[in-house]
Parts: C-alpha cells; sequence; structure tokens
C-alpha cells in the first residue's frame, strides 16, 4: 500500500474516533471565572504590598498602617504568622519558587535611610535569615529568579538608579546594573531581565557581565511595567501610552498588542502557559506637555482584567472586586489562587473555576454539571460532577489524541454530588478529555496539565 494511501487511511480512522469520543461536545457550555471565595480584612489602612505564596496555601501581605508582615492561611483565611523587623511600612513582598523563603522591603520615605533594607525570612519559623542595605534609594520592587537562586531588586521608585540581583541564600551580592532602570523583571532562567528607564525604550540586560543586550522601542512615552512568560519566549510590556505590547524579547518584534486600559497598566503576569496575561491599571493619567506634566487620578481603571493573547481581547469579565480600589494583586504559580489587596485594607481570595454546565437538551438530562480544580493543574486535579438522577457513570480520560489514558469511575452512583481525584504527575502536559457517561448518554470536558 502506498504511504499516502495509508496516511488518508489513518487519518480517516483519527476523525471517526474522534467524532465518537468528542461529538457530544457541542452540548457543553465551558466557562472560566475567578470566583471569590473569602475575604481577610487587614488594618483599617491601604495595602501596601501582597503575595500569594508559589504553592497557593499563604498570603503574605503588608499595610500602611504598621510595620509587620502579616501571613495568612489561604484556606482558612486566618492569621498564622506576623514577621517583625522593618521599621517603616512593608511595600515589596515576593516568595521564593518553593514558597519556604519571603524576601521583603521596606519603605523609604523622602530619603529617610532607616529602612532601605532588603530582608528573607524562613516562612516555618519566623526567623529573619538574612539583610541587606539599599539606602538611600530602596528598593521598589523584588524578583526571584525561576530556580530560587537569585533575588532581583530595582533600587528606588520612579527615579531608581540601578538593578541589583542578590544571591538568594544570603543576600551577597552578584550585579548591580546602572542606568536610571524604574522596573525590572527577570527571566525565568535567570540570565536576563527587561527594565525600562525615563525614556521610550526596553532594555534587555545580561545578568552575568550588566552589559546591554539590546533595546527596542515601540511605546510612546516612558516604560511603566515589564513581564515574562514562564517559558521565557514572550515578552509583555506595558506604556504610559496605555498600550501593552506582546513581544519576542531576542528582537522585540510586537507579535501583538493590548487596548483598552484608561491609565497606563502598572501590573502585568503571564499564566502557566503563556496564553493569557492579567494587567491591572495605574489609575493615574499623564499628560506631557511642553510646559511640564500633568496627572489626574481615576479608580475606573484599578481593575484586574484578563487577556487572551491570541485573540487580543479580554479572556474574562473583569474580576468583581467591589467599589475597592486595587493596590496590589498576586498569582500562584498554577494561576489556581488570586489574591488582591485594595485601599481599604480589604484582601479578597479567589479561585480559578472552570465549568461546563449542560445545554438545555433531552439527552443530557441526567447530569447538571461537570468541573475539575485546579484547571490547568500541574500533577492533580480534583473532577467535580452532579448527577440529577442515578445511574451507571463511567469517567475515561483520554489524551489529546483520542487514546484512553485512565478509567477513573465504572460503577453505579446515586443522585447527586460526586468528585474523584486524578493523579497524572507522571503524564507529560497537554490537553486531555475527560468523558463522563451517564447511561447512554455523556459529555465531555477539556482539562489541561501544565
Amino acid at each position: 500500500m502506498k504511504p499516502k494511501k495509508i496516511l488518508k487511511i489513518y487519518i480517516f480512522f483519527l476523525m471517526l474516533f474522534s467524532a465518537f469520543l468528542f461529538g457530544c461536545e457541542k452540548d457543553v457550555a465551558q466557562t472560566y471565572s475567578f470566583k471569590q471565595v473569602g475575604t481577610i480584612q487587614g488594618p483599617a489602612e491601604s495595602i501596601a504590598s501582597i503575595a500569594v505564596s508559589p504553592d497557593g496555601r499563604m498570603i503574605a501581605y503588608g499595610t500602611y498602617a504598621d510595620n509587620l508582615i502579616r501571613i495568612a492561611d489561604a484556606g482558612t483565611f486566618q492569621e498564622i504568622r506576623t514577621l517583625a523587623g522593618h521599621i517603616q511600612p512593608v511595600t515589596g513582598l515576593a516568595f521564593s519558587p518553593n514558597s519556604n523563603i519571603l524576601a521583603s522591603t521596606g519603605t523609604v520615605f523622602l530619603g529617610d535611610p532607616r529602612d532601605g533594607v532588603v530582608r528573607l525570612w524562613n516562612i516555618a519559623t519566623g526567623a529573619e535569615l538574612a539583610s541587606v542595605e539599599t539606602a538611600p534609594a530602596g528598593i521598589s520592587q523584588l524578583a526571584f529568579s525561576q530556580d530560587g537562586s537569585m533575588l532581583a531588586g530595582a533600587e528606588g521608585g520612579g527615579g531608581s538608579l540601578q538593578v541589583r540581583i542578590w544571591n538568594a541564600n544570603n543576600l551577597s551580592e552578584i550585579r548591580t546594573i546602572s542606568g536610571m532602570f524604574r522596573m525590572v523583571a527577570l527571566s525565568p532562567d535567570g540570565s536576563r531581565i527587561a527594565t525600562g528607564k525615563r525614556d521610550d525604550q526596553v532594555y534587555i540586560m545580561d545578568v552575568t557581565t550588566g552589559n546591554q543586550i539590546t533595546s527596542f522601542g515601540g511605546h510612546t512615552g516612558w516604560i511603566e511595567s515589564v513581564a515574562f512568560s514562564q517559558n521565557g519566549q514572550v515578552l509583555a510590556t506595558g506604556g504610559e501610552d496605555r498600550l501593552i505590547n506582546i513581544r519576542n524579547p531576542q528582537n522585540g518584534q510586537i507579535t501583538g498588542t493590548l487596548t483598552g486600559h484608561t491609565s497606563y497598566p502598572d501590573f502585568l503576569e503571564f499564566n502557566p502557559d503563556g496564553s493569557l496575561l492579567s494587567s491591572v491599571g495605574s489609575g493615574t493619567n499623564i499628560t506631557r506637555t511642553g510646559g511640564g506634566i500633568s496627572f489626574s487620578l481615576s479608580s475606573e481603571d484599578k481593575l484586574l482584567r484578563i487577556w487572551d493573547l491570541e485573540a487580543e481581547t479580554e479572556f474574562l469579565p473583569r474580576v468583581n472586586t467591589g467599589t475597592d480600589v486595587i493596590n496590589g494583586v498576586s498569582f500562584s504559580e498554577d494561576w489556581s489562587v488570586l489574591v488582591t489587596g485594595s485601599e481599604s485594607g480589604l484582601i479578597r481570595i479567589f479561585h480559578w473555576e472552570t465549568e461546563s454546565s449542560v445545554l438545555p437538551d433531552p439527552v443530557l438530562t441526567a447530569l447538571k454539571s461537570i468541573r475539575n480544580h485546579p484547571n490547568p493543574f500541574p500533577g492533580i486535579t480534583t473532577i467535580e460532577y452532579q448527577l440529577l438522577e442515578p445511574g451507571k457513570v463511567s469517567l475515561i480520560i483520554y489524551d489529546y489524541l483520542g487514546q484512553p489514558v485512565t478509567n477513573l469511575v465504572n460503577e453505579v452512583q446515586p443522585q447527586g454530588r460526586h468528585q474523584v481525584e486524578w493523579n497524572a504527575d507522571e503524564l507529560p502536559s497537554g490537553l486531555y478529555f475527560g468523558r463522563l457517561t451517564i447511561g447512554q448518554r455523556a459529555v465531555v470536558h477539556k482539562i489541561l496539565k501544565n
């Protein structure tokens, strides 16, 4: 048989099997959302800094009411520890990738050098592990490398002079890169930083040598925010022009532009697979004229947006944070947990939810809904579904080629809610499908492993 004929036969049978497996998917509506699951009321002062641990289990935050770092359980919302050592409000926080270490930085008010200090904390014991002075400018932003070996900080506020790189174990200095830099994003492999100055250029710097690798334009006005995707292959930049540019970090080529902010975006973060981007507007509009600079303030753009990078549109309705103005945003590594901090001191905790709801159809009256959480998931996920009547239930997981991976359920089950855990630690990342059958009726649910 000729190769072309074999290929045609293979494609035919693949299409036939796919039609059998996924033919009922049209009967299911899949929706995504960040659902609020709880709140934490901090002191009645604005949240100065906030971070959720990469594993999604802890929330650290500082307020302008005092100089403490508070750590809360992200599941119970109860305070579990306070860290004392700063003598000014804590305005920068970052968890290490393994969630065991917290880095913090205190405020420097009007050049007051008393708390221009970066500190490392052991989360389990509350002990301070190391500290380093950064006065007189202080550090405005902190970021760990993906392997946890380095900590980067942008020194100072709007007039920062340099980016500093430290050993994340003891805060010994690895490199200082000077040049009026205002913010910093460390590439996942720790080899490069992306940053901006008081101009319209994005700068890519070599961490080892401190030398500039390249620079590129694309914005009108100053660069206000930068972020690498988790694989380091995409860079997002937010500008004073209120645009977000999606770029190739090697050459700066713009592959997409997101529009809609009414003030400059001052927070950017990619989801794990790089398909979505979150952003928050600053609430500050800047107008530069020959006579100087004018500012206007509005809370309307202090909202969290989630963007679909392929479609270049907002992927979700804007996350509902009530009437509060957002001062801080943080995601867990897999995006299963989101926390926001507000000017009122209220912290909101959200969980990412993917739900497949059955559309009205007499063939599918036995099933109300099916979902899994987290989704995407790193290794283990819980699949939940609700039966409107008892019956013989089968739940089989298939890979994207339609090959069965495992059979999770094969039994008669009563009416009501059911859940089953799927451990996919040994399986490769990618798209999977759960086919839930009740008697002769079936529904398919998409599951993404990252």
